[in-house]
């Protein structure tokens, strides 16, 4: 490639190519190439999807427009579009999220309520798995948690589902306002028993 602008023109080529095919999985991880690096992204990549395919199959295509580095303005480039990724993401997270088992929906559900009534997210999905077991008293088997952490992922809710770091993705509020009328609407109230007379 004989410049960045060149550079940039192919990878903006590439946008356009995985945008036009709705191609969620290697539109993301065209950008998990130019945000993180081919090594990092490549782990990412395996981790969300299963599979080093669809990093094969987009460095290829980098290699084939005459990429060798990313050049540091493909940042910007890439972040003045992230609305449509945003977009291509929640229509793929609305597919998803319609094979959700009912725990992760139930953990959906709390999300958006709690964001209903504070104006925020919960820190990470840990509270949520506390506020669960204090409102349904019931303990949440690790194996339960692991599923539910992938689904989130898999749903691009989470950055990772790796136990150290559970954070939310960038455009998690834009998927999750997307899914309210997947999940069920959780309602709480509170009662006090009566004492019988005597």
């Amino acid at each position: 490639m004989s410049s960045d602008i060149e550079a940039l023109r192919a990878i903006e080529d590439l946008f356009e190519k995985y945008l036009k095919e709705e191609s969620a999985e290697k539109l993301l991880s065209l950008y998990y190439i130019v945000f993180d690096g081919y090594d990092t992204a490549r782990k990412t990549i395996i981790e969300k999807f299963g599979s080093v395919k669809l990093y094969l199959q987009v460095s290829e295509d980098l290699s084939k427009a005459g990429i060798v580095e990313i050049p540091e303005e493909a940042k910007r480039l890439l972040s003045a579009r992230e609305g449509e990724l945003y977009q291509l993401l929640t229509k793929d997270a609305r597919t998803v999220a319609e094979r959700f088992d009912p725990f992760t929906q139930g953990i959906v559900a709390l999300t958006l309520l709690k964001f209903r009534n504070t104006h925020e997210l919960p820190r990470d999905v840990e509270e949520l798995f506390y506020i669960y077991m204090l409102l349904t008293g019931e303990h949440v088997p690790e194996k339960v948690r692991e599923v539910c952490l992938k689904n989130l992922f898999r749903a691009h809710l989470l950055k990772s589902y790796s136990s150290y770091r559970l954070e939310w993705s960038p455009p998690a509020l834009y998927i999750l306002k997307a899914l309210e009328d997947i999940v069920p609407h959780i309602r709480i109230e509170f009662y006090r028993e009566r004492k019988e007379e005597k």
